[in-house]
């Protein structure tokens, strides 16, 4: 499993890139049936040399304890990179790198990524089956929009996700059911596309970091 997988949580991990996979173009995990116009216009979006920033707040109910895991943090994503920061941990992932801070440790972990080895990547929930997921929007009566996406493939990790846009088509909140009945909810706040900027897939050790390069 790679390492950016294991060393953040891993609930928030899954999600967080479930949607930006529901965004990245198709040449990386095969095409959602039947998109619905929202859906369109985002994947079109991201398409482009843009980034998405927000403050998160994300919430893991476990179906047979009942139990949630709450997780707070900053996300930032493109088309081929992202970056979670939360108190504990920071996670770049870009291209073919991973850099992972584990920040009370003061330790810097860094190893090759592949996504097709990483359980969590955006390739694992779209890329099977062409046929498996279908789309459709419902407008709400706030303004907002809800793209509800589905699968009727009992292998897929998540059989239901909900996207919500504001008015503006920026994403505020996704929730999803998993094979487990796990519930999933990750809440935007102050989200924004701007261009991308470079520096923020970047992840210099601090001061005195122990450095760990599993590519070596």
């Amino acid at each position: 499993m790679n390492i950016c997988a294991t060393s953040i949580l891993n609930k928030l991990v899954y999600l967080t890139l479930l949607f930006a996979a529901v965004l990245f173009p198709a040449s990386l995990y095969g095409n959602v049936v039947n998109d619905s116009p929202a859906l369109e216009r985002l994947k079109q979006q991201f398409a482009q040399d843009v980034m998405f920033r927000a403050e998160m707040s994300h919430f893991f109910t476990d179906s047979f304890s009942g139990e949630t895991t709450e997780v707070y943090g900053t996300i930032w994503f493109a088309r081929d990179r992202y970056r979670i920061e939360t108190p504990d941990q920071v996670v770049v992932v870009s291209g073919a790198t991973s850099t992972v801070l584990n920040i009370r440790q003061n330790r810097v972990i860094i190893s090759y990524y592949d996504a097709d080895e990483d359980e969590f990547a955006p390739s694992r929930f779209f890329a099977s089956d062409n046929e498996a997921f279908n789309s459709t929007d419902q407008l709400n009566s706030d303004g907002s929009t809800t793209i509800m996406i589905t699968s009727d493939d009992p292998f897929e990790l998540f059989q239901q996700v909900e996207i919500r846009l504001t008015r503006e088509g920026n994403p505020m909140q996704i929730d999803a059911i998993d094979q487990m009945d796990n519930s999933v909810r990750t809440m935007f706040r102050f989200g924004r596309f701007s261009a991308i900027d470079a520096s923020r897939f970047e992840l210099l050790p601090p001061q005195g970091a122990e450095i760990v390069d599993l590519r070596e």
